[in-house]
């Protein structure tokens, strides 16, 4: 694939989340998204044959995000259990990605639930990566339940962690797994 391509792929896939995030997934079509994106339908459609088809790259390109910033994060980390800490603190960030994920899950579950299956397929593989060497499942379960609690409570401002309760429950799931 061409860097041009590359570049209209993500500029289409920015757009889409763009698009959800601010008019909703009611908003959501492939007219809609070429508008947002600047480019015309076909150009659209060039790139991605279908609806399901754009949603299946937005999630993909969330995932390629996280896991890229998991890695960012493992360096220089030698400890046992580096990865779940590192996966454990990208959760904690605040990432570009996060409305990502929520947009391209949102899509999926009202145009085709069946879509979330990547999402599905990766958590398997990342609880695989957290207990890899040798932390407990329950624990690694625990400390990822917990950790994607925060994440969707703050992405949906269900609660409003100040900095010091944020800092507290990361730290405590890092001492979880530290503990172990």
């Amino acid at each position: 694939m061409s860097d041009e391509q590359k570049t209209t792929r993500e500029k289409i896939i920015e757009a889409a989340v763009r698009l959800i995030a601010e008019e909703g997934t009611a908003h959501f079509t492939l007219e809609a998204v070429a508008d947002y994106a600047d480019v015309s339908k076909g150009g659209l459609l060039y790139h991605f044959a279908s609806k399901d088809a754009l949603i299946e790259a937005m999630i993909q390109h969330y995932l390629d995000a996280c896991d890229e910033r998991v890695q960012e994060l493992l360096q220089g980390d030698g400890r046992p259990h580096a990865w779940l800490r590192a996966f454990v603190r990208m959760t904690f960030e605040d990432q570009p990605t996060d409305i990502a994920i929520v947009a391209s899950k949102s899509a999926a579950f009202v145009n085709n639930p069946d879509l979330i299956a990547p999402l599905r397929t990766r958590y398997q593989q990342w609880m695989r990566q957290a207990t890899a060497d040798g932390l407990p499942v329950d624990v690694a379960t625990l400390v990822i339940a917990a950790s994607d609690g925060y994440w969707y409570a703050k992405m949906f401002e269900f609660n409003d962690f100040d900095d010091e309760a944020r800092q507290g429950l990361l730290d405590r799931l890092l001492q979880m797994i530290e503990d172990t």
